[in-house]
């Protein structure tokens, strides 16, 4: 019987590799027997600059796929060269009491694998690169030099400004709170004449200056308690857009108009990560004046954009990109 493993990477490719987390690998062998393998992530865990991903496989070996099937589980280390993951390295341990081909299915196997890889285009979420690893398997006793291709979220981050003037702190893993700095009350600018396209954008930020000191609740969408991409969707709902939940798929909404405070509009969604120019991690909305409204730990507040206020210079750090809806 033919494997119906070349069916399976139609799948993996097919998946949504839009969400952040998830990923397929689809691995051609030059060993003998030869393997093909084929791998689906749903999900990661970032340590510093490395990257866990654990993930289901299944292998096949032979010429033509009829040896042994191997079924199971394990999990990739990833760790970037470069910010663009150009070129990164990665290992792998994989096991599972599955071979597909048996009567019953059961048969006991480990393998490993350890090798490099480039990220070699990103387009907007997703990702697409290669891999060369040597593999080993216990099953059937085979190993030798395989060529990937993995498909899904990027592993390396997009080029952005960082301020060079200032030092990242380390940041609390809570709501990406930032220091608070005490300064003379602030009056928002009037956006009455603002007209056309633009007004959505006005009436998203009146609704938002509407709701400031409603407290910070994790997955909050209502003046019950707001998160960043929650206060975000709900001023531009009340507005009559629809906009995505995540901050994730926010940050791709619209369009980019960069990191230059005179390029700014009211309304402008601000793309902000955990260090500069690292992965989404909060979302504000821009009201004008150099200030921006957002939910965070402190709950719903107009913080500055500015590299020389010192609270607004963390956030000013950490400014990634600007997104316009209209």
């Amino acid at each position: 019987m033919r494997t119906t493993c070349p069916g399976l990477i139609l799948v993996l490719l097919g998946a949504p590799a839009s969400a952040q987390s998830v990923s397929a690998v689809a691995a051609h062998g030059f060993g003998t027997p030869r393997v093909n393998e084929y791998r689906l992530s749903l999900w990661s865990h970032r340590a510093g600059p490395a990257q866990l991903r654990p993930f289901a496989t299944v292998a096949t070996q032979g010429p033509r796929g009829e040896g042994p099937m191997l079924a199971g589980v394990g999990a990739d280390l990833i760790v970037p060269l470069s910010r663009s993951a150009q070129p990164y390295l990665v290992g792998s341990v994989s096991a599972g009491p599955f071979d597909l081909r048996r009567r019953l299915g059961l048969a006991g196997w480990v393998g490993w694998s350890a090798g490099a890889g480039a990220e070699l285009v990103r387009l907007g979420p997703v990702g697409l690169g290669a891999e060369v690893r040597y593999q080993e398997f216990t099953r059937g006793q085979v190993g030798g030099v395989s060529l990937g291709v993995r498909v899904g979220a990027p592993l390396g981050q997009q080029g952005t400004r960082r301020a060079s003037s200032v030092r990242a702190s380390s940041t609390p893993r809570a709501a990406t709170p930032a220091p608070r700095s005490a300064e003379a009350p602030w009056t928002p600018p009037s956006l009455a004449t603002v007209s056309g396209a633009a007004r959505v954008a006005a009436d998203a930020v009146e609704t938002a200056l509407a709701v400031r000191g409603t407290p910070y609740r994790w997955g909050g969408s209502d003046t019950n308690g707001f998160d960043c991409s929650g206060l975000i969707m709900y001023a531009y709902g009340a507005a009559g857009l629809t906009l995505p939940r995540r901050s994730l798929d926010q940050a791709e909404a619209g369009r980019s108009v960069g990191t230059d405070l005179a390029r700014l509009a009211p309304g402008d969604i601000l793309v902000f990560g955990r260090e500069p120019g690292g992965p989404v991690t909060h979302v504000g909305l821009y009201v004008g004046d150099g200030r921006f409204i957002h939910s965070a730990t402190g709950g719903t507040q107009v913080s500055r954009l500015a590299a020389d206020d010192p609270a607004g210079r963390w956030w000013f750090a950490r400014w990634n990109d600007s997104r316009r809806l209209y």
